[in-house]
């Protein structure tokens, strides 16, 4: 009896850590090639059908939305950066807030964190606890020059695909998508 009693404690203590790891709390997307009030807002209108989207508030002089999220909702930041381009525009910048619980990072590992994997670049070994900002380095979240500029950094090839390849210590689930970030 007592075991069957540690073995359910176990289980219910390993879910627990699997789901408390990061909860994504708001955005800050800066937009390239909007010109006008009324690019803003078509922009805006077409983040806006998101299903996971509580609000947008849009700031046309710095080219910038600040996006919260719905509680208990699947957040796809990837979806938000097709609207922005069917809308006409491209991201150029995606700033993260993000709830961490004593989650250990180091340079290059992938970090799997709900149905999402990152890799973390240009970081030092820490343990993030508590809401820190990550900023997304794929190519659909930055310009092109900086993207280009940050591939020519990088040896691996899934900062290229945005998908694990054979440069990744888990390749199992190989063309899964994986986040490039970094800490602001």
């Amino acid at each position: 009896m007592k075991s069957i009693k540690k073995l359910i404690f176990a289980v219910i203590f390993t879910a627990t850590i699997h789901h408390a790891n990061a909860q994504i709390n708001s955005a800050l997307i800066q937009v390239g090639g909007l010109t006008c009030s009324m690019c803003s807002f078509s922009t805006e209108k077409a983040i806006r059908t998101l299903p996971f989207i509580k609000d947008v508030k849009a700031n046309l002089e710095k080219a910038e939305y600040e996006l919260t999220f719905k509680p208990e909702v699947e957040i796809n930041l990837d979806q938000i950066a097709e609207k922005v381009t069917g809308a006409g525009f491209s991201v150029i910048k995606l700033v993260v807030s993000t709830q961490f619980d004593n989650l250990t990072i180091t340079e290059n590992e992938h970090v799997t964190l709900g149905k999402n994997n990152y890799h973390f670049m240009n970081v030092s070994d820490k343990v993030l606890d508590g809401t820190i900002k990550i900023q997304y380095l794929d190519r659909n979240f930055l310009s092109p020059k900086e993207f280009k500029k940050l591939s020519a950094k990088s040896t691996f090839a899934c900062f290229q695909t945005g998908k694990k390849e054979s440069c990744c210590k888990d390749s199992k689930g190989s063309n899964s998508r994986i986040f490039h970030v970094t800490l602001i």
